[in-house]
């Protein structure tokens, strides 16, 4: 019994050390960007404007070398963040639980303080170009703004503060 607690242990340790293990080719300027992240983990309460259905919310945590935010609301996702080592920029690829995804991404070398690309899909379901989302970040305090195109294609502004708990 002993020997099986003691495989056990040595594995979970050895598993751990090889999640937290820095991607390969990362610079001690990557290890830095990267770094930049952990500032965003915990619980985080928003108010949307116009207002959802569903209270939106959402909890960050470290894995491996993703971090990784599930969101609750009106659309519930799992957002997987890092920095690339390759493309010099955040990346963020939202899965949502309807089966959607989304891939965004910032070149700015402050996440928190950034405007978003939409990368993929680049277009909307009607072949209209999605808009750039710029957030801000003062203490512990995230805003974020973006454009939709509402039912009758017309050009809407949505605002969303979220607040650390």
């Amino acid at each position: 019994m002993r020997l099986v607690l003691t495989t056990a242990l040595y594995a979970f340790l050895t598993a751990t050390a090889v999640a937290q293990t820095p991607p390969p080719a990362y610079s001690q300027f990557d290890l830095a960007q990267q770094a930049k992240l952990q500032a965003d983990l915990g619980t985080w309460n928003c108010v949307s404007l116009p207002a959802p259905k569903t209270p939106l919310s959402f909890t960050e945590s470290e894995q491996g070398n993703w971090f990784v935010a599930r969101e609750s609301g009106d659309n519930p996702a799992t957002g997987y963040e890092r920095w690339s080592h390759s493309l010099k920029a955040y990346i963020l690829v939202t899965i949502f639980d309807s089966g959607a995804s989304n891939v965004a991404q910032t070149t700015s070398f402050d996440p928190d303080n950034a405007t978003w690309t939409q990368m993929w899909p680049a277009l909307d379901d009607q072949g209209r170009k999605r808009f750039d989302i710029p957030v801000s970040r003062t203490g512990d305090v995230l805003r974020s703004s973006s454009q939709f195109y509402d039912s009758n294609g017309s050009i809407q502004t949505s605002s969303t503060t979220c607040t650390k708990v």
